[in-house]
């Protein structure tokens, strides 16, 4: 990343960033660098909306857990101070409003827990399921049931993201079985996804497309 007024450059070897000002630098541990938001807003740039997705979902999430841990609640100065960032950074010559960061800036949510998650939710986006809310809390009129890492906008559908150290031991597996049940009998059909699963969106797309149509078919019998 240039510091003076001289152009940046890219070439096999080295991607030499334009000039920043000095608001957009940061200093962690005597290394200068830039700002958290700006550099997922260069992924964003340079390696495409997924990425970017992940990136600017991890800062988001940071602030957030931030403000929670403060205030007691998710929306606080930490995330207000994160999207005052971006937006100065839209508004200035640094970075250019390209249609991959306007994708990312859509659909950024700090409230993925993971990247997996992230993943997951533009998979769902690219293969025309709209928005999905992360982190859904099912529940019925008094009791919670559990916060479940994904939920279709239009369809009783959750999806949920299995890395590969979700579950320790057998007891694990036994209470996820006992929570998916619940989580079936308030009505909802559940679609598990793995690294492996976002490989092949085609398989995604079955996958989703089965439990929505067993979700309309549970409504009718209902």
């Amino acid at each position: 990343m240039r510091t003076d007024a001289h152009r940046g450059r890219r070439d096999a070897t080295i991607f030499v960033h334009g000039p920043v000002p000095g608001w957009a630098v940061e200093e962690v541990d005597g290394v200068r660098v830039v700002g958290p938001a700006l550099a997922a807003l260069q992924v964003a740039q340079s390696c495409g909306p997924e990425a970017g997705i992940v990136c600017l979902d991890g800062v988001l999430r940071r602030a957030e857990d931030q403000d929670l841990h403060d205030m007691g609640q998710r929306h606080g100065p930490s995330r207000a101070s994160v999207i005052e960032q971006v937006d100065r950074l839209l508004h200035s010559s640094i970075m250019a409003r390209t249609r991959h960061v306007s994708t990312v800036l859509d659909l950024m949510d700090g409230r993925s827990q993971s990247v997996g998650e992230s993943r997951s939710r533009w998979l769902l986006h690219l293969l025309g399921f709209g928005r999905a809310t992360p982190q859904f809390e099912v529940r019925d009129r008094t009791t919670l049931y559990g916060v479940v890492d994904l939920k279709l906008a239009d369809h009783a559908v959750i999806v949920e993201f299995d890395g590969t150290t979700k579950y320790t031991g057998r007891g694990d597996l036994l209470a996820e079985k006992r929570r998916e049940d619940q989580i079936r009998d308030l009505g909802y059909e559940v679609v598990r996804l793995t690294w492996s699963d976002l490989a092949h969106p085609r398989l995604v797309r079955q996958k989703i497309l089965a439990a929505i149509a067993r979700a309309q078919a549970r409504s009718r019998v209902g």
